[in-house]
């Protein structure tokens, strides 16, 4: 008989703790609360946001909003974009990413709205993450040619992370690096 009702007591405390976890669940998406968490820190095809989060920024320019339908902050990505219209994929670090700004007023939904206004059929679509380097951008690139036609690709550099990405120390040992052989080539 005792052990019916420490098992009732451990089934109760198993399910209350369950309930406070979900309760916690809900309030943190309704509060839009969490920054758009990364499907993992770094990739071997450069790192993504789930898609679909909330995101909030609190400093620099406070913005909130939502990560797209495959993970970044732009404008949702279309699949089935017809072959008259030029798609331009534009791959780079937070400048590309561009969080402290609503998603229509970065620099990539600038230059559709402005090659649109000029009669030109372009879609244009910002890959960026925070802090990711060259070698970053180029798996991104290659993982989201795989989901979808592009067909232009543009790295946006900018010199303020020059070194991200850039030293083999600083990597996971999941993550490839760039190297040069003895006779000048990668």
């Amino acid at each position: 008989m005792r052990s019916r009702s420490l098992a009732g007591k451990l089934a109760a405390s198993v399910c209350a703790a369950l309930a406070a976890l979900l309760l916690l669940e809900i309030g943190v998406r309704v509060a839009g609360l969490p920054i758009g968490t990364r499907t993992e820190s770094r990739s071997v095809f450069g790192a993504r946001y789930v898609p679909n989060t909330p995101i909030v920024l609190q400093e620099e320019n406070p913005t909130r909003g939502r990560m797209n339908n495959v993970g970044f902050h732009d404008r949702p990505l279309a699949f089935d974009v017809p072959d008259s219209v030029r798609r331009i994929g534009f791959f780079g670090d937070s400048f590309t990413e561009a969080r402290q700004v609503e998603v229509d007023s970065t620099f990539v939904s600038v230059f559709e709205d402005m090659a649109r206004a000029e009669g030109w059929a372009v879609d244009a679509a910002a890959f960026g993450i925070i802090g990711s380097g060259a070698d970053q951008a180029l798996f991104r690139s290659l993982r989201i040619l795989q989901e979808t036609r592009f067909d232009e690709v543009v790295y946006v550099f900018c010199g303020n992370d020059f070194h991200d990405g850039f030293h083999e120390a600083n990597k996971p040992r999941s993550t490839p690096f760039l190297r040069w052989d003895d006779a000048g080539h990668y």
